[in-house]
């Protein structure tokens, strides 16, 4: 590679995604920074309608934006409808999904954090954006910028998504404890993590029409 702006570095050996990525964000020097997965693609100006919003607030310390799940050959196939401005606060876990992979944040909010888990397999953008919402705010940028491929090896995939899952009632959990956060909805959060399943449970009433209406209206008054 000829071009200065890119520097390329490589583990040696396959230490995983979480181990990966919190070791970029530790030879990082920029002002703000950002994940691609190597599948998927940016729109040409995604990077800039992201940054734009990180300029305009201290109080916004990272920016995301729409995302169209593509065929194989990244041909734009349906956009993601559920991704939307968020309600920050110690209860927001990002149940139901409301941020996309492309999530832009500046570094020294990053620093304040405990960085990523380096043992996470998956789950490792989940664990960067609850940590980093304890730091500052998110703002949506209603406009599509990101290409989400799909594969069509579904067992794959369902497999993939299964342990992903797994690993996110983890991510969840860990950011429970985090927050000092011992009850919620009325029902006790484990001391110690059992499954996937009890995590959840304590978040159903996060999926429900009533709490999602009550978010909506904090977000008018916001």
């Amino acid at each position: 590679m000829q071009d200065s702006r890119f520097k390329f570095y490589q583990n040696k050996t396959n230490k995983g995604c979480g181990y990966t990525k919190r070791k970029c964000l530790d030879l990082s020097t920029g002002e703000y920074c950002a994940f691609i997965d190597p599948d998927d693609a940016l729109f040409s100006d995604a990077v800039e309608c992201l940054l734009d919003e990180l300029c305009k607030s201290s109080k916004v310390i990272a920016a995301y934006s729409k995302l169209v799940f593509c065929d194989e050959n990244l041909n734009p196939q349906e956009i993601f409808s559920k991704i939307r401005q968020i309600h920050n606060n110690k209860y927001f876990f990002n149940i139901p999904i409301q941020i996309q992979p492309f999530f832009a944040f500046k570094r020294n909010a990053y620093m304040k954090t405990s960085g990523i888990n380096p043992i996470l397999k998956n789950a490792v953008d989940q664990d960067l954006y609850l940590k980093l919402l304890e730091i500052g705010d998110a703002k949506f940028v209603d406009k599509v910028s990101y290409k989400y491929r799909l594969h069509s090896n579904g067992i794959s995939q369902h497999g993939a998504k299964q342990s992903a899952k797994e690993s996110f009632a983890r991510v969840i959990h860990e950011t429970m404890r985090r927050r000092n956060i011992t009850v919620i909805n009325g029902n006790p959060v484990p001391v110690i993590y059992t499954n996937a399943k009890d995590i959840y449970n304590l978040l159903n009433y996060q999926t429900k029409i009533p709490y999602r209406l009550m978010n909506k209206i904090r977000m008018v008054f916001q």
